[in-house]
């Protein structure tokens, strides 16, 4: 049983972690983006709504994941004498131990997007996964169509750094959550934090012990605003 309720300690000498394995079926090389985001914060916030919204296109999904999730290696050690790196999201020791699981709800392919290489790691056999998210997120947000940007991490990477280190990957999930939203809005995409953890649904999709659900949230492009009884 993990618990937040305990206060993260630093670890004066880190345990040593073994980055489990996960199995691909290939990658997609992704493009950075040929132009910076423009708009102003106070814009951005404007536009911003949670609402469901359509199909998000492999250009968008690129571009949101390199603006908001995109971890530029730090040239340098950092604490605990482990990879350093800069990203839009703050995370706990510049690890960002947090991946993202893209599952849209069209016929697009599943796959993990790698933070550190900006390009998907392809699943195999994850319809039963599609079918699932899809299931969830109409329930929870109405939303038929876009796609589901899964958190899930192996919670010994920081504990192997941190005693009771828990709660650091739930801020760093809620840090990472705010970033898409944000980037979302700026990029004219809608966006909606889905209050799940979302174990079960990378279980389906491959992703087995010791890895967790950390959250996630739903992206869409913008169709209308939503009426009252729709998205959250």
């Amino acid at each position: 049983m993990m618990h937040i309720d305990n206060e993260p300690i630093p670890r004066l000498h880190p345990i040593k972690w073994n980055n489990p394995k996960i199995d691909c079926s290939g990658f997609v090389e992704l493009a950075a983006p040929d132009q910076p985001l423009e708009n102003s914060f106070s814009d951005s916030m404007a536009r911003r709504y949670s609402g469901i919204g359509g199909t998000v296109d492999d250009t968008a999904l690129s571009d949101l994941l390199w603006h908001s999730s995109y971890c530029h290696p730090a040239g340098q050690t950092g604490r605990f004498d482990r990879p350093w790196y800069h990203s839009f999201p703050p995370a706990a020791a510049g690890l960002h131990s947090l991946g993202i699981l893209c599952i849209p709800i069209q016929d697009q392919p599943i796959s993990i997007y790698d933070r550190k290489a900006h390009r998907l790691n392809l699943l195999p056999n994850t319809e039963d996964a599609r079918n699932e998210n899809a299931a969830n997120v109409r329930e929870l947000a109405n939303a038929k169509h876009g796609s589901t940007l899964q958190f899930f991490a192996d919670p010994n990477e920081l504990e192997s750094c941190y005693e009771n280190s828990t709660s650091l990957l739930w801020r760093d999930s809620g840090a990472l959550a705010t970033a898409i939203s944000f980037v979302a809005a700026a990029s004219g995409l809608t966006s909606v934090v889905l209050g799940r953890i979302g174990t079960k649904i990378i279980r389906i999709a491959g992703l087995d012990v010791p890895y967790l659900g950390f959250g996630a949230v739903h992206i869409g492009t913008p169709r209308s605003r939503p009426t009252s009884n729709e998205g959250l």
